[in-house]
Formats: structure tokens, C-alpha cells, sequence
């Protein structure tokens, strides 16, 4: 453990919050409330950090555990007790005979009101071997995800430890730190840290160019993905187009708009030098900056797929200039002149995982005793199922069938409404694989687009196979023409047989009983989840966490409220706290936060 680690000096941003708020709470009120603690998140995120600090903060009260993988597994051997508060780092490295040992001594901690904190890389349900029943006992907790920080506040970091430290930083240079982080909070400390050192040495050089080479090392060494993708950022249409407001105030609307971008990270020097023009230009000022970063996030795309291992300088040249409209022209050159085009294997779900059954055998025999043996012959062919029906479970099966056949795969999922698809890209593969396909009639242009990809790859023999949602509505008459040559795949709801098997893969041990109960009949893989779920939930409770909009309820027996899932300022967290009914005496303790539930992301 660190001394040096407190909640005093982590880092606070969007992405981290709500666990640092839960932190808070847990050391006032250790193994009353978010019981089991579970954070998870990339490396550099702040985890250790913040266990951590837990841990110094519950040492002035108690003696603490905070324990190594390898320390825990050693005292769980030594029939060890654990009746002090309890944190393990990295617990995602626990080995398998060690995780059934686990659950034991989690169950036996939250019945005594012990604490128990973990650390991981992935969410418990995302861990091998992690039963549900482990599972469903640590989302009793609380379970936080931490995301990176955003660029703006990289940027902060930077500069307040540059501050700090007496170091004056140029913006570009805090800039392309910021970038070259990628959100690890870690990285970035470090790199101001060998700043200073050389800053204390008298050896700080003030040509940008050198001290960048002087950072080489703390750069990704093989695939270079230095900035989190922009789109999940840029969602809401109206961030793309300027128009009046209602008071016809368009220049307001123009001002608030740059200030929107740059809270993106984005240079908006362009937008800026437009401020005093006509109303006229700084609507086409506009469109031709969005028109940039559109070409930015292509190229943003572009930069990360391919592995650029070559001169480093090279590619810190690249990375430092992908959020900045100006230099599109430059990066396409730099892109242009690289000889690197090796691609980023994409790892797809197998065949041999699949759940085979009435609703879907025939499907998979069209596929293996047809298609497969006839590729380019049955063009296109589709793959129709509701959502949650194992549809794209179905597509990622084939492309990694088609993969192990020695095929150059194309796969491209539609419903990412950014995904692009040109005909280039089919030059060097064999099939096209596409993933919600009816998604593309929302624009016509992305149709027609599509549309020509699909119609060159059947004129040329090329293999298309085409997941969608069973279409009812009418069809353009494009896509028509390609449904009445093409072969049907159907996928239906899961049939007994395949509900019984995924029962038994995912409870093992409690499946039995529950088909004896008798099961009812379910529409999606989604339903059969739910139902597993919610067949032996603990009760729950709410507790706050300090964040705006919740409210304090006081003196009463509140009923008990059940919440598997809440968004707090656009952060998904799972907050599922202590089991039975709580009686409410302090409104600083116990509040009900207000949130939207938590959109499931589809895996079938």
C-alpha cells in the first residue's frame, strides 16, 4: 500500500466521481453502506489510488487489510479469519480454484458488517469463473466504473502539477500531453514527474520538439490509440448545425457552439477568427468547420485501426494534431507517407460457443450446408431476428468461421450511425459482413452508400451476409431489389431446448431447480437474463453519495427500493446497496439519488 495515496489528493473529474463520493461514504461509514465496494476501469485510471486512500483513511480508526492477490490466496490457504475491513487489489487475478473461496469469504464479511473493497480491470460478470452467486453478492455493493478523463481535464491536471512544480508549459505542449495520456492519470503523472526532474537538473529544454523525444518512453509501444474515441461524445445532432434560436439570436448560438467544441478538446481558432463576420458567413464558417471534424474523427478512425510502430516522432507528430480542424490537410499526408497498414485483428464469438436449437438449426445448416460450400452463389444472404435473438452473436460466429477458412472478413456493425464503409475497403476482402442493416434507411445518403458497397461486392461474387431486424414497414425500392435475390437466415425467439442449455451454462448449479419450477416462454436472450436476475435478488436500499438532485426523506421507515441501475451526470454506475429495509434517522446518511435507468448495450 501507498501512505502518499489519500482522497485529499485524487484526482476528481466526470469519470471518476461517483466513486470517489462512494469512498467518501465508505470510510465514514465502513461496511454500513456499498458493501462490497467494486471498482474497475483501465490501467492508470486510479483504482490502487483510490483503495488506497480507503485504506490509510480506515487505518486511523482500525487496523486494515490490504492485501495482494497472492497475499489473499495465501491467508484463504492459512484458514485465515477476515474480521478487519478488507481490500484486494487486483482481484480480476485471482486463480480459479482460489473463486469459489471467494464468495465464502465475501458472504461471511457482509454478514458481519466488515468491509470488503476489490479492485479489477473488468466488471464481475466480465471475469471467468466469477459465478452468478458471486456476482449478485458484490452488485449487493456498490460496483463503479472508472472512464478516463476527457481532454479538457487532462489538460487541467497538467497544468496545475506543471504549476505546482514551478514548470511553465506551452499550451501546445499540455495539449499534446494531454492526448498522449489517453486518460491514464498515472501516464500523465509521470511524465510531468520526469519534468520535473529534468527541471530540477537545470536541463529542461525549451524546444517543444525535444521534449517531446524526451518522453518517447512513456508512449503506447505497439497499437497507438492516444485519444478516446470523440463520438460517444458528440451524440446530439444539434452540436452539428448552427441555427437561430427562437429570439433569432444566431451569433449567441455561434458563441455557445465554440465553447462546446472546445470543451471537446478541439481547436476552434477557425470558428474564433470568423466571430465579427455577417450572419451569412458565419453560417458557411461553420459548416465548413463541422465538415473538418468530420474528417477528423474519419481520420481519428483511421489512425487507430492501423499499427503504427514505427518512428515515434513520427507518430507523436500525428497524435498531437487529431483533435485540431487545421491541419486535416497535414495529417492525410502524414497518414499517406506511413508504409504501416497492418490491421487490428478483431477477436469474434465462435460457433462452438453458440446454443444451438429449434430456433435457430436451420439457420446454421442454410449457413454450413449451402452458403458456406457456395460462397458469392447465394448473394446476399440475411440474417433476420429480433433484438436479443443472437443475431450479431450469429454474424461475429460466421466471420470467425469464415477467418479460420483463410477469408479476408469485412465486418461492420450499422448501428454505430459513424461506421463507414467505402468501396476500398472491399478491394482486399473476400466477405462483407454488415450488423443492423435496417438502421441505414434513417439517412438516405449513408443508404445509397452502403448500397453501392453491397451492390459491387454481389456483381464481383464477393460473399455479403446482412443482419437485420425483420423489416415491415415499406422498403426503398435499392434495397428491395437486393431481398428478392438474396437467401433468408432466420433466427427465432429461444426454443425450450435452448433455454434449458443456457440455464445450465449460467446457473450450473441452481438450473435444475428452477426448470422444475417451470419456466415461462421468452421472446429474447434479454428476458432469459432478466429472469435470472430477478429469480433471487436480496432486497435494497438507497444511500447518497453527495451529488446534485437527491433528496433527504427523514425520521421514517422507508420501504425498501430496488435499483440495479442509475446514470449520475452521464456516468453509469451499478448501485445495489445492503439488504432489508433502513431506517432513516440522518438525511446526511441515507437519500434516494434521482437517475435514468441504465441502457443495456446489446450482445445477441
Amino acid at each position: 500500500m501507498s501512505y502518499s495515496h489519500t482522497l485529499e489528493n485524487f484526482y476528481t473529474h466526470k469519470g471518476n466521481e461517483v466513486a470517489f463520493l462512494a469512498a467518501k461514504k465508505i470510510v465514514e461509514l465502513p461496511g454500513e453502506v456499498f458493501n462490497p465496494f467494486y471498482v474497475y476501469g483501465a490501467e492508470g485510471l486510479g483504482k490502487t489510488h483510490l483503495l488506497n486512500a480507503i485504506d490509510n483513511e480506515l487505518n486511523k480508526k482500525s487496523a486494515t487489510l490490504f492485501l495482494s492477490v497472492k497475499e489473499f490466496e495465501k491467508r484463504i490457504d492459512e484458514n485465515a479469519s477476515f474480521d478487519s475491513p478488507l481490500i484486494v487489489d487486483d482481484i480480476h487475478t485471482i486463480r480459479d480454484d482460489y473463486r469459489s473461496r471467494l464468495l465464502d469469504v465475501v458472504e461471511q464479511a457482509v454478514a458481519d458488517n466488515v468491509q470488503v473493497c476489490f479492485s479489477a480491470n473488468v466488471a464481475p460478470q466480465d471475469i471467468s469463473d466469477f459465478s452468478p452467486t458471486l456476482c449478485s453478492l458484490i452488485e449487493s455493493g456498490l460496483i463503479c466504473d472508472l472512464q478516463p478523463a476527457l481532454q479538457k481535464d487532462r489538460v487541467e491536471l497538467i497544468k496545475k502539477k506543471a504549476e505546482d512544480a514551478g514548470i511553465i508549459l506551452p499550451d501546445d505542449l499540455v495539449e499534446t500531453l494531454a492526448q498522449v495520456g489517453s486518460g491514464s492519470l498515472t501516464t500523465i503523472v509521470n511524465m510531468i514527474n520526469r519534468l520535473i526532474t529534468f527541471s530540477s537538473l537545470g536541463n529542461l529544454p525549451s524546444d517543444i520538439d525535444t521534449i517531446k523525444s524526451m518522453l518517447e518512453e512513456f508512449y503506447p509501444k505497439k497499437k497507438v490509440c492516444p485519444i478516446p474515441s470523440v463520438l460517444g461524445m458528440l451524440k446530439s445532432d444539434d452540436i452539428w448545425e448552427l441555427v437561430s434560436t427562437a429570439s433569432g439570436d444566431l451569433r449567441g448560438e455561434y458563441e455557445k457552439k465554440i465553447y462546446a467544441w472546445e470543451l471537446k478538446g478541439f481547436n476552434v481558432s477557425l470558428l474564433k477568427d470568423q466571430k465579427s463576420r455577417d450572419e451569412t458567413q458565419l453560417k458557411q464558417a461553420y459548416e465548413d468547420f463541422v465538415g473538418r471534424v468530420r474528417k477528423l474523427i474519419e481520420l481519428q478512425r483511421i489512425f487507430h485501426d492501423d499499427l503504427h510502430e514505427g518512428d515515434r516522432l513520427e507518430v507523436m507528430r500525428i497524435e498531437s494534431l487529431l483533435f485540431d480542424p487545421r491541419k486535416v490537410g497535414e495529417i492525410e499526408r502524414l497518414l499517406a507517407s506511413s508504409d504501416k497498414d497492418d490491421r487490428n485483428a478483431k477477436t469474434y464469438r465462435k460457433f462452438s460457443e453458440f446454443l444451438f436449437g429449434a430456433c435457430n438449426r436451420e439457420a446454421w445448416n442454410t449457413y454450413h450446408d449451402e452458403v458456406l460450400e457456395n460462397l458469392g452463389t447465394h448473394n446476399p444472404c440475411f440474417v433476420f431476428g429480433a433484438k436479443g435473438t443472437g443475431k450479431t452473436f450469429f454474424l461475429e460466429a460466421i466471420c470467425d468461421d469464415l477467418l479460420s477458412r483463410e477469408k479476408a472478413v469485412a465486418f461492420c456493425n450499422l448501428a454505430n450511425r459513424d461506421a463507414t464503409l467505402n468501396v476500398d475497403d472491399m478491394e482486399r476482402n473476400d466477405v462483407l459482413v454488415l450488423d443492423d442493416f435496417h438502421s441505414i434507411v434513417e439517412e438516405e445518403s449513408r443508404m445509397n452508400n452502403i448500397m453501392a458497397v453491397v451492390e459491387m461486392c454481389m456483381q464481383s461474387n464477393k460473399q455479403v451476409f446482412i443482419g437485420s431486424v425483420p423489416w415491415e414497414e415499406d422498403l426503398p425500392d435499392r434495397i428491395k431489389s437486393i431481398m428478392d435475390k438474396g437467401l433468408r437466415l432466420e433466427l427465432g425467439k429461444p426454443s425450450s431446448d435452448v433455454v434449458v442449455e443456457y440455464l445450465h451454462k449460467h446457473l450450473p448449479n441452481e438450473a435444475a431447480e428452477i426448470i422444475e419450477r417451470g419456466l415461462p416462454e421468452f421472446v429474447s436472450f434479454y428476458d432469459i437474463d432478466y429472469y435470472i436476475q430477478s429469480s433471487d435478488q436480496p432486497e435494497h436500499s438507497v444511500v447518497p453519495l453527495g451529488l446534485p438532485g437527491e433528496d433527504s426523506p427523514v425520521g421514517k421507515e422507508e420501504p425498501v427500493v430496488e435499483v440495479e441501475a442509475v446514470s449520475v451526470d452521464g456516468v453509469g454506475v451499478q448501485l445495489v446497496l445492503a439488504r432489508g429495509s433502513v431506517n432513516i434517522e440522518d438525511e446526511s446518511k441515507y437519500v434516494m439519488p434521482e437517475g435514468s435507468a441504465e441502457l443495456i448495450e446489446e450482445k445477441f
